[in-house]
């Protein structure tokens, strides 16, 4: 009997241990560092306006699944179109950077061309003095506007729907033509 009660408790825990699993800790632990240290280690330095934010559906990094696209007032360090994808994280434990839209601020960003990508630990203590520290600051480019995928993807279903349109309207008055010229035979 007793060893029927160990097993039952036995086999209690097990399950509570099985169904009652913590999901696995997430925590964005960082440390302020000096502005001039945040600029060295940064490629760029933008003050701007996030307007937009779209989810990532299958992103090339799983750390970013959210993408802000942000409107350039200047940047630092060097130029760049008038308007950025920068990607991040969702979740704040997991060191996402979270900016509220239509609300300018400061982004320090890593990565390249328009590969940008920010982080919370990267934007902590982020201030005046950053900027101070980043140089002289630089007017985007004229006439660069970042085309989000789903603008890319209507574009390309239209050009090919007018190329489609075009080609059967030529093969109809080639066909048309042709019946013409052996009518009149």
């Amino acid at each position: 009997m007793r060893a029927v009660v160990v097993l039952i408790g036995l086999m209690t825990v097990v399950a509570a241990g099985a169904f009652w699993a913590p999901a696995p800790a997430r925590a964005c632990s960082c440390a302020m560092p000096a502005p001039e240290t945040l600029v060295e280690r940064a490629p760029l330095v933008v003050v701007g306006t996030p307007v937009a934010a779209e989810p990532i559906e299958e992103p090339a990094d799983a750390r970013f699944d959210i993408r802000y696209r942000v409107q350039v007032a200047r940047s630092y360090r060097q130029a760049v179109p008038q308007q950025l994808w920068v990607v991040s994280s969702s979740q704040g434990p997991a060191c996402g950077l979270l900016p509220e839209l239509h609300t300018e601020r400061i982004f320090v960003l890593a990565g390249s061309g328009d590969q940008w990508s920010a982080t919370s630990c990267q934007n902590l203590g982020v201030t005046a003095q950053t900027l101070r520290v980043a140089g002289a600051p630089l007017a985007p480019l004229p006439g660069e506007d970042v085309v989000s995928d789903a603008q890319r993807t209507t574009t390309a279903t239209v050009s090919v729907t007018v190329a489609v349109v075009v080609a059967l309207g030529a093969g109809a008055a080639g066909a048309w033509a042709l019946w013409l010229r052996r009518r009149r035979t």
